[in-house]
This record gives structure tokens, C-alpha cells and sequence, in this order.
């Protein structure tokens, strides 16, 4: 029976060993638990803080490309208005170029008569 007793006596302490494994395992199962809920819940409102700031962020992009748009317009326009002034003033321009040519060539002419002219009545 001594031998049985002792058996059983390590038999129950191995099992009470176990036990206490057992035990110490779930409590740091449910250490870890807690510790990666808590991280979960971190992250998930940082993801919806962070989700918040883009579509603000896409708002105001939004907004501004409706106003860029709308001011690339506008230019437009005014490129449109301006257009015809610009090519009048082209031509008013290569006008006067073309006049001013016309009077220095001519301007060349008369004085190489006038040279001609001058170095006839000397002789």
C-alpha cells in the first residue's frame, strides 16, 4: 500500500503540477488577450482617425480642383476676349515694321541720288 500511496501522491502532485501550468499558460493566454484587444482597439481608432483626415483631405482637394478648374476657365475666357486685340496689334506692329523699313530704304535712295547729285555738279 506504501508503494500505491506514494504513487498515487506523485501522480497527484504531477497533476496538481500540470494544474498549475495549465493555470500560469491561460493567464498569460489571457495576458496576451488583452494586450492584442487593446492593441486592436488602438489601431482600429487610429485607422478611423486616420480614414477622418483623408477624407477631409479629399474634400478640400476636391475643392480645390473645382476652383482651379473654375479659374482655368476663366482664363480661358479672358484668352478668348483678348485674342482678337493681340493679333490686331500683331499686325498694326508688322505693319509699322514694314513702314518704317519702307521710309529707311527709301530714306537710303534719296541720299544716294542726292550723293549721285552732288558729286555730278562737282565735276
Amino acid at each position: 500500500m506504501i508503494h500505491d500511496a506514494a504513487a498515487l501522491r506523485a501522480e497527484a502532485e504531477r497533476i496538481q503540477a500540470e494544474r498549475q501550468t495549465a493555470h500560469a499558460e491561460a493567464e498569460r493566454s489571457r495576458t496576451e488577450v488583452d494586450k492584442l484587444s487593446a492593441e486592436l482597439t488602438t489601431l482600429r481608432a487610429r485607422s478611423q482617425s486616420e480614414l477622418a483626415e483623408l477624407r477631409q483631405r479629399a474634400l478640400e482637394l476636391d475643392k480645390r480642383a473645382a476652383e482651379a478648374e473654375s479659374s482655368r476657365a476663366a482664363f480661358g475666357a479672358e484668352v478668348d476676349r483678348l485674342r482678337p486685340e493681340l493679333e490686331s496689334r500683331r499686325r498694326s506692329e508688322a505693319e509699322l515694321r514694314s513702314r518704317e523699313t519702307a521710309r529707311e530704304e527709301a530714306e537710303r535712295k534719296a541720299a544716294t541720288e542726292a550723293g549721285s547729285c552732288a558729286s555730278v555738279s562737282t565735276r
